[in-house]
């Protein structure tokens, strides 16, 4: 139990501990559950692409919780039907669809930093939180159904929260129980739904190809000639919403904090910065 409190009062400086005391490989246990935290990059490698079939998806993919937001999309599939998703998925990363979500990132980051000046304190969770946002309403569902994905990015903010407290008694009672929390989650989790379903059905109704992943997503078709169904579309809306938007946000704010804190690997980013772009706006032709 101490090695659970020490956990939930410092998640961060808790991982960094055990790498500092034990090294790059280390095992633990939250309550009835084992882990096995990998810290080098050679073995995360191994785990997530050299050797991913050997391992199964996390515990936590498979949570009441988890499965209510994103359901049965790529991010929690496995096996045959991952690699069907995997199919239909596959021309909404095509290589000219991507260029053109990279366009779309820079104008909403150059929008952003307009409003920003030199000097002033800024709270980059809630920044990123904005634009991360912006971007996949634009690149997910296009311009015309913003508001209904503010309304989504609000809900879903709510939603994530207790995927806070994962790996504690109060998680595995939440998930299992209809306590208040479980109760609140789910009656969210309707509200996103009736909006993402709507958007669909009206897709479906139009047939326009508005040039988003939602339109992309529509026009897949597997070998057999079959497409996704409503269930399926609406899982993988909900987990490109969230990798898109949260988990990113995320990602960018830690980025930020971390180059705060270490100024020489800042000089050196502004450095490639400058060497590479020369004040003109960056592409997806400059990503490598």
């Amino acid at each position: 139990m101490g090695v659970m409190r020490e956990f939930n009062d410092d998640p961060l400086g808790f991982i960094e501990r055990l790498q500092r005391d034990y090294g790059d490989i280390v095992w633990s246990r939250f309550l009835y559950v084992p882990a096995l935290f990998l810290y080098h990059p050679n073995e995360i490698e191994s785990v997530l692409t050299t050797n991913a079939k050997n391992f199964r998806k996390a515990m936590t993919l498979r949570s009441n919780f988890f499965q209510r937001l994103v359901g049965n999309g790529l991010l929690t599939s496995e096996g045959e039907e991952w690699k069907r998703q995997r199919r239909l998925s596959n021309p909404a990363f095509h290589r000219e669809r991507v260029a053109s979500y990279a366009n779309t990132m820079v104008d909403y980051a150059n929008r952003l930093i307009t409003n920003w000046h030199e000097g002033e304190t800024r709270d980059m969770h809630r920044d990123m939180m904005r634009l991360t946002l912006e971007i996949v309403v634009r690149c997910l569902f296009s311009a015309d159904v913003s508001h209904d994905v503010d309304h989504i990015g609000d809900t879903l903010a709510e939603m994530v929260k207790p995927f806070a407290s994962q790996a504690t008694l109060k998680w595995i009672l939440n998930n299992r129980l209809p306590t208040p929390e479980h109760i609140r989650f789910h009656r969210l989790a309707r509200k996103i739904d009736n909006v993402v379903y709507r958007i669909i059905a009206e897709r479906r109704a139009n047939g326009k190809d508005e040039g988003d992943l939602l339109s992309m997503l529509l026009a897949a078709h597997d070998e057999d000639g079959s497409g996704m169904s409503d269930q399926q579309l609406r899982d993988e809306v909900m987990t490109l919403f969230l990798a898109g938007h949260e988990t990113t946000a995320l990602t960018l704010a830690w980025t930020w904090y971390l180059l705060g804190k270490n100024p020489e690997a800042e000089k050196k980013f502004h450095a490639e910065l400058d060497n590479v772009l020369n004040d003109r706006d960056a592409t997806f032709a400059d990503l490598p």
